[in-house]
């Protein structure tokens, strides 16, 4: 057998091993990799939630270390408010100092604290399944108070400062019980919310509290203290 021959036969003895090495190999793999169920997530852009209970609020958070911020939670009842002031600056500058058509706005160049609010209220969520109950007081002292009180309750002055009927000067910031009521969840079908007492208006645009405002409001807190006429004319405040 010449040397020509016997190369030859080498290499086709070693192209026949590799060749089975390649086809165990591609053998192999395609066991490994059989297609599994296509499925289709939503991705969110958004943090995922977390597991640690979000922050108390201030008013809370004061409550808790008082020792007893743990009854309301037991109770489900929370406690909070916030607070608002304001300067606005009108370019025609009216002799009156009053901006024609406004509401908790009227005042030009005079620094108003518009709101401090307190509120207690316990939720209910009238699933159905069972009967429940809550509510919410909520108190208001501030300039806004002057325009939105209910006939014959802290009334007693006028809205703006002249005097009033026992000739007493109106206060820049006045009393106000902007909501008392109570909530009673019915065991009606999947759920029926009854709410009884004196409240704002169940929906609106624009609204007094101003951190539901959804056209002055940001993550964290309101942008303005403006409202429209939509409030001033049409939304009844109570």
């Amino acid at each position: 057998m010449s040397i020509r021959t016997n190369t030859i036969l080498r290499s086709a003895a070693l192209c026949a091993v590799l060749g089975a090495g390649v086809s165990v190999r591609a053998a192999d793999g395609a066991a490994a990799a059989e297609p599994k169920a296509l499925t289709l997530k939503p991705v969110y852009l958004q943090t995922a939630p977390s597991s640690e209970a979000a922050p108390r609020k201030p008013l809370m958070d004061l409550l808790d270390k008082m020792g007893v911020a743990e009854k309301l939670d037991a109770a489900g009842v929370t406690v909070g408010g916030h607070v608002e002031g304001s300067w606005t600056y009108n370019a025609d500058t009216p002799g009156s100092h009053t901006n024609f058509g406004r509401l908790f706005d009227s005042e030009d160049q005079d620094p108003t604290l518009n709101q401090v609010m307190l509120f207690a209220e316990k939720t209910i969520e009238a699933k159905g399944d069972k009967f429940e109950w809550g509510g919410r007081v909520e108190m208001m002292w501030g300039g806004d108070a002057r325009f939105i009180h209910s006939l014959g309750l802290f009334d007693h002055y006028g809205a703006y400062n002249v005097p009033s009927g026992d000739d007493a000067d109106s206060p820049d910031e006045q009393f106000d019980l902007t909501q008392a009521y109570a909530d009673f969840g019915l065991q009606v079908g999947t759920g029926l919310k009854l709410r009884v007492g004196k409240f704002v208006t169940p929906m609106g645009y624009e609204v007094i509290n101003p951190t539901g405002n959804l056209s002055t409001r940001t993550a964290s807190c309101s942008t303005t203290q403006s409202r429209s006429r939509t409030l001033a004319c049409r939304v009844p405040t109570t």
